[in-house]
């Protein structure tokens, strides 16, 4: 009984032969009006009111997972360009290394001034734009610092 009242019902929702499904007259020949009504209320119930809501709740998911991917990628292109843009410049690995954890004024001058004696190695208290690029690469920094 369950299999034919679903297959009945199944017929009744796509629209199907739905008057061949349930009987709407009984044998004596009235109008069975218990099979009409329940019809009646099954096509307003399902077909009109819980199949639209199901398909905007599924609609609503699949618009907002859409959504979330898209700005998922957005966001990843900009921290890429951000990475891509914060390695931009030759001295970017100095200049974090120096200004990391610095105390005050003074500590960041010392830091510059251990800097300076790293790079002037001859001890001249000057460099040349040579001295300074040879003296750049010799520094441990990843990526190399370098000049063009």
């Amino acid at each position: 009984e369950f299999d034919k009242a679903f297959i009945a019902l199944f017929q009744v929702v796509s629209g199907n032969t739905w008057i061949d499904s349930l009987p709407t007259h009984s044998p004596e020949g009235s109008v069975n009006f218990g099979n009409v009504l329940f019809l009646t209320s099954f096509i307003l119930v399902v077909g009109w009111t819980l199949l639209p809501i199901s398909m905007a709740v599924l609609l609503n998911s699949f618009f907002l997972i859409c959504e979330r991917v898209e700005k998922e990628e957005i966001l990843g292109r900009i921290e890429e360009a951000r990475r891509a843009d914060s390695a931009a410049h030759p001295l970017d690995p100095l200049l974090d290394h120096i200004t990391r954890n610095f105390v005050d004024d003074r500590d960041l001058s010392n830091r510059l001034q251990n800097l300076f004696k790293i790079l002037d190695q001859e001890g001249s208290k000057e460099l040349s734009f040579q001295e300074l690029c040879l003296s750049f690469r010799k520094l441990d920094f990843n990526p190399k610092i370098y000049f063009k």
